[in-house]
């Protein structure tokens, strides 16, 4: 099953937006359409969400986003390797500061550190 190019396009659009709302809305939706995504809508995905978590300024998005990225790693298609380092089923690692998360802040347990959602600033409008 997939979401399709258009609908996967439109919340890629939304995740990367300088609006908190649609950022945090873009989120959810991943959330509920998690038996939806095909393996390659995943592995997006989760590469893009790695990467926009670290940039998130908003304490609100930052946990929809950490949400949204859970939800994928229970998908079976991406997992977290013996660091916590979430890892596609090629072995690849996730995004490029996916380092900064351990297997605790991705689980959400109680006392974990939350990642990133304080960078000196948001992505740059071209």
């Amino acid at each position: 099953m997939a979401v399709g190019d258009e609908n996967l396009v439109s919340v890629v659009r939304g995740l990367a937006s300088s609006n908190p709302d649609v950022r945090e809305g873009a989120s959810e939706t991943v959330c509920d359409w998690l038996k939806s995504f095909d393996r390659r809508e995943v592995r997006l995905l989760s590469a893009l969400l790695s990467f926009l978590v670290v940039l998130e300024t908003e304490p609100d998005c930052c946990e929809s986003e950490l949400n949204a990225l859970g939800g994928l790693t229970e998908t079976g298609f991406v997992q977290q390797d013996e660091e916590g380092v979430m890892t596609h089923e090629s072995g690849s690692r996730a995004g490029q500061d996916t380092t900064t998360y351990g297997s605790s802040s991705i689980r959400g347990e109680p006392g974990a550190a939350t990642p990133g959602c304080k960078p000196p600033n948001r992505l740059r409008q071209y």
